[in-house]
């Protein structure tokens, strides 16, 4: 039956079965919703009124989980964008399959979103669907329905994201939210990856230390309004650990005496992690096309003097930081066709490449790159 599926995979004793059955305090945050008619709410716990801090009757009616969602809509598309369509997908096929049928006996279904409290105060929630059936009608069957329980998580969400003034970090990630999309679809996919079978309290655990690692992530992923998250530290870490600058810059000295006419003092100190100061180095940085978001895992004392971007900070991160912060300005304008060509020569990840880029250095100088 659906409650003893619920105790199990919730670990719900008796007493607040009780008291969701009998819509009392302290009894599962849920809402049941009547698919026939286009996703209609029948039903919302006392337990999810008194936490949204929402008059349930004023939820009756209104579409699914509809009123939950943020009201700004491209927050609520960045963040819940795929797994709302997912869910959808999950309830059509419930129509379609109603348990009881050869296929619809254990339809069950999880979703990690950004739900909204009714003082726009925002909370993660993994939202447990399960398809169930109402009682037979004479000789059919009875109506589908679809039960969500939603989970609150305790993790909190990235400040520099969810923010409610209307200033550059806000913004920033509205500019950005294309490209921060992956890693929030990477965070849903390792939640996902938790079947619906194990119980939710180890899911819900599982999906607060991912969710806790995005926003660590996020924490410093913004330089202005560029988006360069830190996502490579452990590819900087195993090119070093592996020895492989030293492979790499033995591979490329001869086009470095050729192209550049470096002696082998130059050679050296751009090869070398520990320079003196002042020391002759050619501006040097090394990425990983193969790495998630093709982080640099080595730039040479030349490329730290002349951008004034320190290794400590720059290695793991996408080389975008140099794109100028006037973002949709001339100067971005200058470097389109360029930037364009270096993702093709990147996907590509072989052969030679030659291009010049309008740069912003650390102290806010724009220089010319070659």
């Amino acid at each position: 039956s659906c409650a003893e599926k619920v105790r199990k995979l919730h670990g719900m004793r008796d007493g607040m079965l009780h008291n969701t059955r009998e819509n009392n305090a302290h009894g599962a945050q849920c809402v049941l919703v009547d698919i026939g008619r286009r996703n209609e709410i029948l039903y919302v716990s006392r337990s999810l009124g008194e936490f949204v801090g929402t008059n349930t009757t004023a939820l009756l009616g209104k579409s699914c989980l509809s009123s939950l969602y943020p009201t700004t809509h491209w927050l609520d598309d960045l963040f819940n964008g795929s797994e709302r369509r997912h869910l959808q997908e999950f309830c059509h096929s419930c129509d379609r399959e109603p348990v009881g049928s050869a296929n619809g006996n254990d339809l069950q279904h999880l979703s990690l979103m950004v739900l909204c409290k009714a003082s726009e105060q925002a909370f993660w929630g993994l939202v447990h669907t399960m398809s169930i059936q109402g009682p037979d009608e004479g000789d059919r069957p009875g109506r589908p329905y679809i039960l969500h329980i939603i989970t609150p998580l305790e993790a909190r969400l990235p400040e520099t994201i969810w923010i409610t003034d209307a200033g550059e970090a806000r913004l920033a990630a509205k500019a950005n939210a294309e490209a921060i999309k992956p890693f929030l679809d990477q965070v849903h996919q390792d939640v996902k990856a938790r079947q619906c079978g194990m119980p939710v309290a180890v899911v819900v655990s599982a999906a607060e230390r991912r969710v806790d690692a995005f926003r660590e992530l996020m924490s410093d992923a913004f330089l202005g309004t560029r988006f360069v998250p830190r996502v490579g530290r452990q590819a900087a870490t195993e090119f070093e650990r592996l020895g492989l600058r030293e492979k790499v810059f033995e591979a490329i000295e001869a086009e470095l005496r050729k192209a550049w006419q470096a002696t082998d003092e130059v050679c050296k100190n751009t090869a070398s992690s520990f320079v003196p100061a002042g020391s002759a180095s050619l501006a040097c940085a090394v990425s990983d096309p193969c790495s998630q978001d093709c982080p640099l895992v080595y730039i040479s004392s030349g490329f730290e003097a002349l951008t004034g971007f320190r290794a400590s900070w720059t290695l793991g991160r996408n080389c975008r930081f140099l794109q100028p912060q006037t973002a949709g300005h001339a100067p971005v304008a200058v470097n389109r066709v360029e930037v364009e060509r270096l993702h093709k020569f990147c996907k590509a990840r072989s052969g030679i490449i030659l291009s010049m880029l309008l740069n912003e250095s650390a102290s806010g100088e724009f220089f010319w790159n070659l």
